[in-house]
């Protein structure tokens, strides 16, 4: 089950709601008022997971219980061995159905393990949860319940974002859902589901024709064409998903963080990865780039620092060597910023150029990212820059339907919210503007549910990290 289907938007979640506000209700004045509303979530949330394999709560269920365990054993005995040992343990375990099979068909063994959808992001949570724990920024969870709903809570269970623990824990005890809040998340995940059904859907068959078609047999143009859906299709599809999951979040009453801040204007790579995935970011700079020193130990140790973050950032999306390719080169373009680009880049009074120059980066990073070997990245890389020489059309792979989702998603990645930022936020409020939004809202609430209907399925992309 995935949030842009009909049988989520249409039976899963309006029985939830419905379910959760009865529990409110019912519970609104008595003690057990929000352990009886997290119970439901953690319900609902393993049930939302259970959809999507049989053999996959026991992974989640095995994560819960050791973790919940470790918070409690490491607070009781404060020694440092511990909570190295329950971390290497979660990355280990992680590792294991990550990288196994590569390893496996590196061997030649013919063992194969599923990996369980969400891995990543439940056992980066739990990660959190005992670090946060050890160095108390906050407290064990005594309720075993909590911490089900914490680790497996359904809007974030299967790609993000990834909530600090020190951030939720106050959530789980005391929250409060109002109308506004509500309102607000609805309006959120209609925006999300237009991202997602509306652009990013359309655009990946752009992108996946054009890959398909074999990057020595492609014309620059037509590389270049390919290059440019999948850099929109990958940004509305992740950050729709990510609206998607925060709306939802703020119907139950949680207050989760911007997951993506308009990062394609920005003006370096270390903004962009500012803007990109926050939550992910984030968390590696709490708890890989903090601890190894961060920038407080000289310019060699930083760049070193940046190096092995985004090496370890690009191996956390997979075992192929492409997304460790994917994190060096982020890297090494940190460490040259670091070293002296980023004061030409503040100098430079012309910033638009800087807001090139950065997705010209990111744009080839993401061959890196969506190639399935260092080769075919090297193919198509020779592809967009004319090394074939091959002619062609590009009328082949465009529809009006994929040039105004592609129009749409350049003007909708930044130039329209820079535009309109200080008049939305002047007038968002009033009687009017208020049913322009609702309006805006039921048409592609509308729109989206109608191509739902009349496509095929089209997961994440970031489900299958």
């Amino acid at each position: 089950m995935i949030f842009s289907s009909v049988i989520f938007i249409w039976l899963f979640l309006p029985l939830v709601i419905i379910l959760y506000f009865i529990t409110d209700r019912l519970t609104r004045k008595k003690d057990y008022g929000i352990k009886a509303k997290n119970t439901l979530l953690m319900a609902v949330s393993l049930f939302f997971y259970i959809w999507s394999g049989p053999a996959y709560p026991f992974v989640l269920l095995g994560v819960i219980v050791f973790n919940y365990a470790g918070g409690i054993v490491i607070r009781k005995y404060e020694k440092k061995s511990l909570p190295a040992f329950f971390i290497t343990a979660d990355l280990l375990f992680l590792c294991t159905f990550k990288y196994f099979n590569n390893i496996a068909h590196l061997t030649g063994a013919g063992m194969q393990l599923v990996m369980p959808i969400g891995i990543s992001f439940y056992t980066f949570r739990a990660v959190s949860y005992i670090a946060d724990v050890y160095s108390h920024k906050a407290e064990p969870l005594t309720n075993i319940v909590d911490m089900a709903c914490y680790i497996s809570f359904f809007p974030q269970l299967t790609a993000g974002p990834i909530e600090r623990f020190a951030d939720f824990e106050g959530q789980l005890k005391k929250r409060e859902e109002t109308a506004d809040m509500v309102y607000e998340g609805i309006e959120q995940f209609a925006v999300g589901l237009a991202k997602k059904i509306l652009i990013a859907d359309i655009l990946s068959q752009v992108a996946d024709e054009i890959w398909a078609a074999g990057s020595e047999g492609t014309a620059a143009h037509i590389a270049w064409l390919g290059l440019l859906a999948y850099t929109l299709q990958i940004y509305y599809d992740f950050s729709g998903y990510s609206d998607m999951a925060i709306g939802l979040s703020r119907i139950f009453g949680f207050k989760p963080h911007k997951n993506f801040d308009l990062p394609y204007m920005s003006e370096s790579v270390s903004e962009f990865w500012r803007r990109w995935h926050i939550s992910l970011s984030s968390w590696f700079r709490e708890y890989v780039y903090i601890p190894l020193g961060g920038s407080r130990e000289g310019m060699m140790k930083t760049c070193r620092n940046l190096i092995i973050v985004f090496a370890l950032t690009g191996i956390w999306h997979g075992a192929d060597l492409t997304f460790l390719m994917w994190g060096l080169w982020y890297g090494l373009i940190l460490v040259i910023e670091r070293l002296w680009l980023s004061k030409i880049l503040k100098k430079n009074p012309v910033k638009i150029l800087n807001v090139i120059y950065t997705l010209l980066v990111v744009m080839l990073g993401w061959v890196l990212f969506r190639s399935d070997t260092p080769a075919d990245a090297l193919m198509y890389f020779k592809s967009m820059f004319g090394a074939f020489a091959i002619q062609g059309s590009a009328d082949a792979y465009l529809s009006a339907m994929r040039i105004i989702a592609m129009i749409a998603g350049v003007f909708f990645m930044g130039p329209v919210q820079k535009i309109c930022k200080s008049l939305y936020g002047r007038i968002k409020n009033r009687t009017g503007a208020v049913y322009v939004r609702i309006a805006v809202m039921a048409l592609l609430m509308v729109l989206s549910i109608l191509m739902m209907v009349n496509r095929t399925y089209q997961p994440f992309i970031y489900y299958q990290f």
